[in-house]
């Protein structure tokens, strides 16, 4: 649950300070060439949903084999 509670929180910041994080790592080639102009940002929002769903799949338990 402590997991999920983490994933939540880390996908909330990405999305909050997506600017600040890829100022600060740089622009990935990779996702400027594959996702377009701003892929960057973009990916910090894919990565931020990825985050928050599988947040959401840790604490209900979905996860669990």
């Amino acid at each position: 649950m402590v997991k999920g509670l983490f994933l939540i929180a880390a996908s909330f910041v990405l999305i909050k300070w997506r600017d600040k994080i890829v100022e600060f790592v740089g622009k990935i080639p990779w996702a400027e060439q594959r996702l377009g102009q701003g892929g960057s940002y973009t990916l910090m929002v894919l990565i931020a949903v990825a985050c928050f769903i599988l947040g959401v799949a840790l604490m209900t338990g979905t996860v669990d084999v």
